[in-house]
């Protein structure tokens, strides 16, 4: 939180970090550490109609959706290719996908300044807000999947 509040390209995100509630989490220390992945001030001016279009809620997931409850480097972000990419779960059990070109990736967002150590984690510095595509339902049951459909069951 300090290296937050230190920062005046990451008040946006701060503003969303103390309203989702989420302050206690980056004050605490963690046995693991935190990655935070931080988009800059200028990034939030550009999508700040959408954001404003969200609920508390929603809000609260996004900002969960940049948090990493492990610390992972720049370096731990390799160059890959589908199906070989790495994934990490996020504290709202999102799934981020990192890659690597000329410049780590994650998700959707370049990482334009790295490994940002603090006391409890490391925060990376990225270029867009962290899109993760919503949670595809699972269906309790394959023969569910029939169930709508008459000719199979004729």
């Amino acid at each position: 939180m300090e290296m937050l509040r230190n920062n005046s390209h990451y008040s946006q995100f701060l503003k969303l970090v103390t309203k989702a509630n989420l302050t206690s989490l980056l004050e605490e220390a963690s046995d693991d550490g935190l990655t935070l992945f931080v988009p800059r001030d200028e990034v939030f001016a550009e999508v700040d109609d959408w954001v404003k279009e969200k609920s508390d809620a929603e809000l609260e997931e996004l900002v969960k959706a940049h948090i990493v409850p492990d610390v992972v480097c720049c370096a731990g972000i390799v160059r890959s290719e589908w199906p070989f990419t790495k994934t990490i779960e996020t504290i709202n059990k999102s799934q981020l996908t990192l890659t690597r070109d000329r410049r780590p990736k994650v998700q959707n967002a370049g990482v334009t300044r790295c490994d940002q150590v603090s006391t409890n984690g490391i925060i990376h510095e990225i270029n867009d807000v962290i899109n993760v595509a919503p949670r595809r339902q699972q269906p309790p049951n394959f023969y569910n999947l029939f169930s709508n459909r008459p000719f199979f069951f004729k």
